[in-house]
């Protein structure tokens, strides 16, 4: 193996045996153990235009002085750092940020079982690795089909500028229908965060899936999360939601869970707490969170927001209501404000196909409406096919 201090020397060098010295040992990017160390093998491409910038390095493969092609190295993560990302919060990290995930993407198909219609084999697919770092993102990063990042609490500041997200997933040519995965694992995100559709060119949902997020937080931001995931599950255990307005907007999910999560909202511009979720037709197990409001006397924070827009399903009908809502050992409230747990939007309609169900459990529930008045609330407009209460403190039903 060729040992050089950084990857700046390396694509520098030249070399006459690359198929015969296959491997190349970096320790830094730009300056030794400036945390950019990763090794580097030989694709078996000559005659290459040679690399001598970051921007070159889109799907994680450079390129040395004599025109011969690496390709960084696979292990259990990518390291945004090798791919030549600062971190110092003040850089703009969106092109080896974005390169880690193109390479990501490019090496999935060797962690795809095709014979198994492209489920994850038993080999686990690497993590993009942030480390403890902080990172300035411009402009959206692209995710692909299988999502996998983590960090060492790093954050990753938005700063496109407007209400693009950090993370999109964008529209492609994939093929894979079902048995999809992602894990997203103690990164905090500054502004909105994802953006996900599990649609491709085709027009094909992505489904039967599953994404999980550990120990993320999301903070200061307009929609922390908006996805579109046909008959897949999503995931929240220890993650922190901290001064969000919109925390979750749901178009289409199968179940969503929600346990052992702390949530503190920030007024909307309307000077409204803002809405937890805004889901329709979902499934929601909510377990030992807790929810704090702004400590402001007006406005409110709804849990659960469900409105009347139209959505079509496979039986045609046009309206889709909650499946099933279960809230246990969940703390509501703290501060003074007003709390909706669930709140339908009035007018709205359910389809009795459908149904409803809702099931509140062992909740403590204490926001006021002033300093002396408790009223923590379950605003019915239209009610459910089934209600369940048992063992709560401070609830009033209203509608």
């Amino acid at each position: 193996m060729r040992q050089f201090d950084t990857l700046t020397a390396f694509l520098l060098s030249k070399s006459s045996d690359a198929a015969r010295k296959p491997l190349v040992s970096v320790q830094g990017f730009t300056t030794q153990a400036d945390g950019g160390d990763g090794e580097w093998e030989f694709t078996g491409v000559i005659g290459q235009t040679p690399s001598q910038s970051p921007a070159q390095l889109l799907d994680g493969l450079c390129t040395d002085a004599s025109g011969n092609q690496y390709s960084l190295d696979l292990y259990e993560t990518i390291k945004v750092k090798s791919l030549g990302a600062i971190g110092d919060g003040v850089a703009d990290d969106t092109l080896p940020i974005q390169a880690a995930f193109n390479h990501q993407s490019r090496v999935s198909v060797n962690f795809l079982n095709t014979t198994t219609g492209g489920s994850v084999s038993s080999r686990a697919m690497p993590y993009v690795d942030f480390g403890k770092n902080i990172y300035s993102v411009t402009s959206p990063i692209s995710v692909y089909t299988y999502i996998y990042m983590t960090g060492d609490q790093a954050v990753i500041m938005n700063n496109t500028g407007g209400v693009e997200p950090v993370f999109r997933m964008t529209d492609g040519d994939w093929t894979i229908t079902a048995g999809w995965i992602g894990v997203v694992k103690d990164i905090q995100i500054t502004g909105n965060a994802f953006q996900l559709n599990s649609r491709n060119n085709l027009g094909n949902a992505l489904d039967q899936g599953k994404i999980t997020f550990d120990g993320v937080t999301f903070t200061n931001a307009d929609i922390a999360l908006e996805y579109d995931l046909q008959s897949s599950i999503v995931q929240f255990t220890r993650c922190k939601w901290d001064k969000c307005v919109t925390h979750i907007k749901q178009y289409a999910c199968d179940l969503v869970n929600i346990d052992q999560c702390w949530i503190h909202t920030r007024t909307n511009s309307l000077g409204d707490y803002g809405t937890f979720f805004e889901l329709a037709g979902v499934q929601a197990n909510i377990t030992a969170n807790v929810f704090v409001p702004s400590p402001q006397t007006l406005g409110s924070l709804e849990i659960a927001w469900f409105s009347n827009e139209t959505v079509t399903n496979p039986q045609g009908q046009s309206k889709i209501g909650l499946r099933q809502f279960a809230a246990t050992g969940n703390r509501f409230g703290g501060e003074p404000g007003s709390c909706s747990i669930i709140n339908w939007y009035q007018g709205a309609a359910f389809v009795p196909s459908h149904g409803s169900n809702i099931s509140l459990k062992d909740n403590l529930m204490t926001s006021v409406y002033g300093p002396d008045e408790e009223s923590t609330s379950i605003n019915l407009f239209e009610l459910p096919n089934a209600i369940s209460v048992i063992d709560n403190i401070g609830v009033i039903f209203q509608g």
